[in-house]
């Protein structure tokens, strides 16, 4: 089968109230190279998103136009999301109704700054949990998610 991959890696956040990190960007930058030096995973099937081009909109987008609405990807390809930078917890009530206090997030480049409609927050769990089963629902469930928060 074909890979096709979103490769997600972020060291620079623009929010002070987020503190950078090291080692996620050159991290997600192998693992782009190992999969296209050694699976063969063209550039065209690779989607890499680092540093200021990680926004919460860019890794949505990126996640729904990549890979959910790709034509290029068939059914049982293989389908990696992989995502190498801070991850957080915010509570319910500021991102969505929830039975839990806090839920766990991914750190987007842009989390806590402010936009037209408020504070940009960071991507949820539950938001990522339903982006996954629109994947699996639109290309199967041959997917690999791999996330070092």
């Amino acid at each position: 089968t074909r890979m096709f991959a979103l490769v997600i890696g972020i060291d620079k956040y623009k929010s002070p109230k987020v503190d950078d990190l090291g080692g996620c960007v050159h991290d997600a930058k192998s693992f782009a190279a190992l999969l296209s030096e050694r699976f063969n995973v063209p550039d065209s099937q690779l989607s890499i998103l680092t540093d200021e081009s990680a926004t919460r909109e860019a890794i949505i987008s990126h996640f729904l136009t990549d890979l959910v609405q790709n034509p290029n990807i068939e059914r049982d390809d293989t389908i990696i999301f992989y995502y190498a930078g801070r991850g957080s917890r915010a509570e319910a009530s500021q991102l969505l109704s929830s039975q839990e206090n806090a839920m766990e997030t991914l750190c987007p480049h842009d989390e806590w700054l402010e936009d037209d409609h408020g504070l940009i927050p960071g991507i949820p769990g539950r938001t990522m949990n339903a982006l996954f089963r629109e994947l699996a629902r639109a290309k199967g469930d041959n997917i690999v998610r791999i996330s070092d928060i």
